[in-house]
């Protein structure tokens, strides 16, 4: 990860793949997360996003052309991983999810019983429904 980071730091970044790295999407599906974490990061992963964490943090990246053995005892990356240690991770998209559903169940039903029934109609319509696009839904209907 190192060498990638410090190869696309050389090579500068360049707007045309800035905008092919944020086009860039992995779909995982939940049953293939335990082999994911289990294999090393793919160096597809390592953008040129990699390089702007680095720099809107302020975080040296001297300490990438060392050894990662002699990493703990560098200053530049103490003071990154104190750096990073200190953020806050939030993922806003899904915390207005769960809360746009909690604002929903309360609106909805007080009585459980229809909740849990609801929540089963959703669980079958994704089943019959696995995808949410347009394309997916035409293609059902006009069946």
């Amino acid at each position: 990860m190192a060498k990638r980071i410090l190869e696309i730091n050389e090579e500068g970044i360049n707007t045309d793949d800035q905008e092919k790295d944020s086009q860039k999407k992995i779909v995982l599906q939940f049953d293939d997360v335990q082999h994911f974490l289990n294999k090393d990061l793919p160096l597809e992963l390592i953008s040129n996003k990699s390089i702007q964490f680095f720099q809107r943090f302020r975080i040296s990246k001297d300490f990438l052309h060392k050894d990662p053995s002699l990493w703990n005892i560098t200053t530049e990356y103490k003071e990154a991983k104190d750096v990073i240690t200190t953020l806050k991770v939030v993922n806003d998209s899904a915390e207005r999810g769960v809360k746009l559903m909690e604002e929903f169940n309360d609106k909805f039903t007080k009585q459980e019983e229809q909740k849990q029934y609801v929540l089963q109609i959703v669980q079958d319509y994704r089943k019959q429904y696995p995808g949410f696009s347009r394309k997916v839904l035409k293609q059902t209907y006009n069946k």
